[in-house]
């Protein structure tokens, strides 16, 4: 009973709520108050919801009101209120009767109106989904139908296969029969089958003999020796890093190349005892790397050696320099001694003839002119100068151009002797 009096009342607040909403739609678009309507519409669809209607219910009956009054050329002075606070405007409603008696009529109708507008919703949305539905259903009663139509193709394929197996089997039957009719023939086969066989057990033989030579060529791409190779020559290159053994690279690796060679060539007419032949060369290769070790000289070493001699060499030209100076030295003290007695013969022979003295002292004056020349350039040298000069001619010649270190160290040398 409580359904049928709900749905019932359902259906009424429905039927009013429709009225009232034609009403409103039929005011908004042809009154002089369109504004106020469309107002009005504008706050249903927006506040109709079942969240909304309760906080906004009172706002938008009193908006009614308001329409509903300019409609009927009512003064709304006296009850426009233009606070944001609905209730403060609602009791100003008690001052104006009509006003008052407009907002509680319409204040219910507000939910009917939400009511039937939701209804639309609902129905849209209802509507939109069922013709999703149908289009999905239209999809599958196609997808259906094309499956049946499959069914049947493959229907036909399976009649076809078993068609297939029929023929198969009766083609079976007559290979049958062409085997039996066959048998004669094949045992002058298997006579010719015996034949080739033997044919085959004589080029067995000839394959046989050259087996020899296919180990060789198996032995050599075996990969115990490939590994044993290149391990060697990776071992002699790390080992031949170092400056003292770095010059037996070329030799080491010369060696083991024809070592390899010598091994197959042994290994192709004999078989060898590899591990006594690979121990044998790795002692060889150890004993150069030793032979090179121990004869390491670097170039530092070498070129201390060279300055060594250079050393010595620098020593004995100095000290035939002493020796050569003290001889000038000497001759020096001679060329002295001998111009004054040159002076001495001069001034005891003043007492000859006039001719002859005049031909003596001219000759005398000229010797006396050359010896004071030399005189004074012996006076006026310097020791340290022709020391300067004939140590500079001396390196000249000793040292190459070629060596850079050997000239500074010689250069350094001599500044020290200026000094």
């Amino acid at each position: 009973m409580l359904l049928i009096v709900s749905s019932f009342c359902s259906g009424d607040v429905f039927d009013n709520g429709r009225q009232k909403y034609e009403q409103i739609l039929s005011l908004s678009s042809s009154s002089t108050t369109s504004t106020c309507w469309q107002k009005v519409l504008i706050m249903l669809q927006k506040y109709c919801s079942i969240d909304e209607l309760d906080k906004y219910q009172s706002t938008i009956a009193y908006q009614f009101t308001l329409c509903h009054l300019s409609t009927m050329n009512d003064d709304l002075s006296n009850i426009l209120c233009l606070q944001n606070n609905i209730e403060l405007c609602v009791e100003n409603l008690h001052q104006h009767m009509n006003a008052f008696i407009a907002y509680t009529e319409f204040y219910p109708f507000v939910q009917s109106v939400c009511y039937v507008l939701r209804q639309k919703s609902y129905q849209s949305e209802l509507t939109s989904r069922l013709t999703i539905f149908l289009n999905n259903s239209q999809e599958t009663i196609t997808k259906l139908i094309s499956s049946i139509h499959l069914q049947h193709q493959l229907t036909d394929r399976i009649k076809y296969q078993q068609y297939i197996q029929e023929t198969i089997v009766n083609n079976a039957i007559k290979l049958k029969q062409l085997a039996r009719t066959n048998m004669d023939k094949t045992q002058d086969i298997l006579n010719n089958v015996i034949e080739a066989a033997r044919h085959e057990y004589n080029l067995l033989q000839q394959i046989c003999a050259l087996s020899q030579t296919i180990q060789t060529v198996v032995r050599i791409t075996c990969t115990y020796s490939f590994w044993f190779y290149a391990l060697s020559m990776f071992t002699i290159y790390i080992m031949t890093i170092p400056k003292r053994t770095n010059r037996a690279r070329s030799f080491l690796f010369c060696g083991m190349f024809i070592y390899v060679l010598i091994e197959r060539y042994y290994q192709m007419s004999s078989i060898i005892n590899s591990y006594q032949w690979r121990s044998i060369s790795w002692t060889c290769c150890l004993l150069i790397l030793i032979h090179f070790a121990y004869k390491y000289q670097s170039r530092k070493e070498i070129h201390n050696e060279q300055l060594c001699r250079l050393n010595d060499n620098l020593i004995q030209t100095e000290a035939t320099f002493h020796r050569v100076s003290r001889e000038l030295k000497r001759a020096r003290s001679k060329s002295r001694s001998r111009s004054r007695s040159i002076r001495l013969r001069q001034r005891e022979n003043k007492n000859i003839s006039s001719l002859i003295q005049h031909k003596t002292q001219f000759i005398d004056h000229t010797e006396n002119k050359e010896n004071i020349q030399q005189d004074n350039l012996i006076d006026d040298e310097d020791d340290q100068s022709f020391l300067n000069h004939t140590n500079k001619r001396h390196f000249s010649l000793l040292v190459p151009r070629s060596s850079k270190s050997t000239r500074i160290l010689l250069a350094s040398k001599q500044i020290n002797t200026n000094i």
